[in-house]
């Protein structure tokens, strides 16, 4: 309920946001929307939450959900093999790091037997720094109070602190792993092109209009190290959103110089650190515009460059290592 909570304010304050500069909103149709979900039911659910706060609930009520097989939402470019290879470099990089610091996973352990489980601790995350941050996130952002296995054996702020500490390190570190980034290329691939699909869609004047993807932290991961973003340890909280604005100047007539996009990561504007646009556009004193034909550009002829390929299939069956 909490996490209803979240989505339903998110998708209020958003409205708010965008009611006066975006008229669309006002009046969007079934048929002008797009919500796509994965196959967990928590992705399910704050999807209707956050648009139950963004859009007429009779609107709501009427449009298709569609369901992604997959938590990255890869579409038809699914699949690759070459990505369990380079997940395995990447988790035995950061294992190795583990190991470096035994101060660490003695924490993470003792930790974990106050979140998880006896059979869970026995398993692979019971003692991971990851898969415990993840569960102290469920009692540090809801300002719960944190777990006592018994009186004499609670867990402390120093505890949490020592394990955001180190995790945040690590997530550092992992961002200038080039296996890593070729990992989350691979993985977001049939996303953006999927997002560019309907970002022309929607430049044509057939809509959709508002195209909704609720995923997980990883979905939001991989996007954003595709495209080039710095290291955010913000990134990930709890209702956090990428989002494409699309902008058209009505005084250009060329459609490749007439439409831009924005990027936000949590209302923050990250345009400008996007890798692939080199030449933003400034409307005002604030706000940084790239052109499309940037993004069409990337993904066409600069997105598998990293890899020494010239395509999707080729990089995934790894034909030039």
């Amino acid at each position: 309920m909490q996490g209803i909570t979240q989505l339903l304010k998110l998708g209020h304050i958003l409205k708010q946001s965008y009611f006066n500069i975006w008229p669309k909103l006002k009046n969007l149709s079934p048929t002008d929307i797009i919500m796509l979900s994965t196959r967990y039911r928590r992705t399910f659910q704050s999807a209707l939450a956050f648009l139950f706060g963004i859009i007429p609930h009779d609107t709501l009520s009427k449009i298709n959900i569609y369901e992604s097989q997959s938590m990255s939402f890869c579409f038809k470019d699914c699949g690759c093999p070459v990505t369990e290879k380079l997940t395995k470099y990447v988790r035995k990089n950061i294992t190795h790091q583990l190991r470096s610091h035994p101060a660490v996973a003695s924490l993470a352990a003792t930790t974990g037997r106050s979140l998880f489980s006896p059979s869970a601790e026995q398993g692979s995350f019971g003692s991971d720094p990851h898969a415990v941050r993840d569960a102290l996130l469920s009692f540090v952002c809801h300002r719960s109070g944190l777990p006592c296995e018994m009186p004499s054996n609670c867990i402390r702020r120093q505890n949490v602190a020592g394990i955001f500490a180190y995790t945040d390190w690590v997530n550092y570190q992992k961002w200038k792993n080039p296996f890593w980034k070729r990992y989350c290329l691979l993985k977001s691939y049939g996303l953006i092109r999927h997002i560019v699909q309907q970002m022309l869609y929607m430049v044509s004047n057939n809509g959709p209009y508002l195209v909704l993807y609720s995923g997980h932290d990883h979905t939001l991961e991989q996007l954003a190290v595709a495209l080039g973003l710095q290291n955010d340890p913000f990134l990930l909280r709890y209702a956090s959103r990428i989002i494409f604005e699309v902008y058209e100047d009505d005084k250009e007539s060329n459609v490749e110089e007439k439409i831009h996009f924005r990027l936000l990561t949590n209302g923050k504007d990250v345009t400008k650190q996007i890798s692939f646009c080199k030449n933003l556009i400034t409307v005002g004193s604030k706000i940084n515009l790239c052109k499309i034909k940037d993004i069409v550009r990337f993904l066409h002829d600069d997105y598998f460059s990293s890899l020494n390929v010239s395509n999707y299939k080729d990089a995934c069956f790894n034909r030039n290592e």
